[in-house]
C-alpha cells in the first residue's frame, strides 16, 4: 500500500502577534461565534484592529492559515469556509 505524498505547509510568522492591539484586551470574545457576542462587543473589538500596528500581518495571517473562525484584522471570520481559499503551488493561499 502507498501512502498519500505529504504536503508541507509553509511556516507562518508569528512574532508581529506581541504587537497586536488585541493582546492587551484578552477579555474581548475574539475567538467567539459573532452571533452570539454583543454588537457593542463586536464595535470595541473592530476599533481595536482599526488602529492596530500590524493589522495587515494579522490579515496575512488568517489568510494564509486559512482561519475560519474568530475576529481577525477587524472582521469575523465565521462566513468563511475552506474551500473559499484557493492554495498556489508554492503552497499559499492566495
Amino acid at each position: 500500500m502507498s501512502r498519500a505524498p505529504r504536503v508541507r505547509a509553509p511556516r507562518l510568522r508569528t512574532d508581529w502577534m506581541a504587537d497586536a492591539a488585541c493582546v492587551h484586551m484578552p477579555g474581548l470574545p475574539w475567538i467567539e461565534n459573532p452571533r452570539r457576542v454583543p454588537d457593542i462587543l463586536l464595535d470595541l473589538m473592530a476599533e481595536a484592529c482599526a488602529g492596530c500596528p500590524v493589522r495587515a500581518s494579522c490579515e496575512t495571517f488568517a489568510d494564509q492559515a486559512h482561519i475560519t473562525a474568530g475576529f481577525w484584522a477587524g472582521e469575523s471570520r465565521h462566513h468563511l469556509q475552506v474551500d473559499d481559499f484557493h492554495v498556489g503551488d508554492d503552497g499559499w493561499a492566495a
